[in-house]
C-alpha cells in the first residue's frame, strides 16, 4: 500500500508541475550552448565565428558612436548659428536705439 501511494503522488506532481529544463546553456547575447564540436577545425571554426561576432559589435558601436558625434556637431553648428542671427538682432537693435536717441537730441 505504502509503494502504490508514493508512485500516486510522484504521478500527481509530475501531471499538476510546470514545464522544468534539465540544463540552461544561456542563450542571450553571445550565443547558446557551449557544447559543439571538440575537433581542432571545429574549435577554428567556432573561434572564427565568435571573432566575427566581437567585430560586427565594435562595428556597431562605432557606427552609433559616429552618429552620435555628427548629431553633436550638428546642433553645435546650429547654436552657433543661432547665437550670431541673436547677436546681430540685439546689435541691430542696439544701433537703431542710438539713432533713436540721437534725433531725439
Amino acid at each position: 500500500m505504502k509503494s502504490n501511494l508514493g508512485w500516486t503522488g510522484a504521478v500527481v506532481l509530475a501531471l499538476t508541475g510546470g514545464s522544468v529544463e534539465a540544463q540552461f546553456y544561456g542563450g542571450g547575447y553571445w550565443g547558446g550552448g557551449y557544447g559543439g564540436a571538440h575537433t581542432a577545425q571545429g574549435d577554428a571554426a567556432r573561434g572564427a565565428g565568435m571573432y566575427a561576432m566581437g567585430v560586427g559589435q565594435y562595428n556597431i558601436n562605432t557606427a552609433q558612436a559616429r552618429s552620435i558625434n555628427v548629431n553633436t556637431a550638428m546642433q553645435w553648428n546650429q547654436y552657433m548659428d543661432n547665437s550670431r542671427i541673436q547677436a546681430a538682432k540685439v546689435y541691430g537693435n542696439q544701433l537703431a536705439g542710438k539713432e533713436q536717441r540721437g534725433k531725439a537730441d
